[in-house]
């Protein structure tokens, strides 16, 4: 998603109703514009229109998951996500198990997604790899796609050892990941159905990290 905190001078105004922290609710008493709204950690985030490249790599994947998952699945794009903690964040896709997700017009319950894709872009790249993979899995979401726009160069030789106990290394540092990260497209296609409405987890249970699901 294209992403990033501005001011938006909503809670600027005296007699604004729109003051922080918001809530997924604040996104449908909003003003209709051509931008994006969604919150996240209680912060009103606002998102400028995509780019065509953008577009392109999540309507592809969207191709792949419709002829992957079963029928009785949807396939949601830009649907607002109501969290347990009241945010209200909007993913690229998501893939849900809401028999009527119509029913839902003011945020699908985070119960329901199994899912969530994001196609990251260099205006948004912290939030989608800190700060969504934080709230995505303390919601509980078992399965967080983190799409890069970049090439990657895989390093098939011994990892250099530690400078010191912390672990840090001397061109990277070695984190634990909840999500495992695919870098290949090949990944997506032949990434079996069952991982993508795979069991949820339990709420606030992970240790972070960024990528896709095991």
């Amino acid at each position: 998603m294209v992403a990033a905190t501005v001011e938006t001078g909503i809670e600027e105004s005296g007699d604004s109703i729109w003051r922080p922290p918001y809530t997924v609710d604040t996104l449908f008493e909003l003003p209709e514009t051509n931008l994006r709204f969604e919150v996240l950690e209680g912060k009103l985030i606002v998102s400028p229109p995509p780019t065509t490249a953008h577009n392109s790599i999540y309507a592809e994947l969207f191709r792949v998951f419709l002829s992957t998952l079963p029928k009785e699945v949807r396939i949601l794009t830009n649907n607002a996500i109501r969290l347990p903690n009241g945010d209200g964040p909007i993913p690229d896709l998501l893939v849900c198990t809401a028999a009527r997700p119509a029913a839902y017009p003011k945020g699908l319950p985070a119960a329901h997604v199994h899912t969530v894709v994001e196609v990251v872009s260099p205006s948004n790249a912290r939030t989608d790899r800190v700060t969504k993979t934080r709230v995505y899995a303390e919601a509980g979401i078992p399965c967080y796609w983190r799409i890069e726009q970049r090439p990657w160069k895989e390093h098939l030789g011994p990892r250099m050892a530690p400078d010191d106990r912390s672990g840090r290394h001397g061109n990277r540092t070695s984190r634990r990941r909840r999500y495992r990260r695919h870098h290949r497209q090949r990944d997506a296609r032949s990434c079996p159905a069952g991982r993508l409405i795979r069991p949820r987890r339990r709420s606030g249970r992970s240790s972070g990290g960024g990528g896709t699901c095991r």
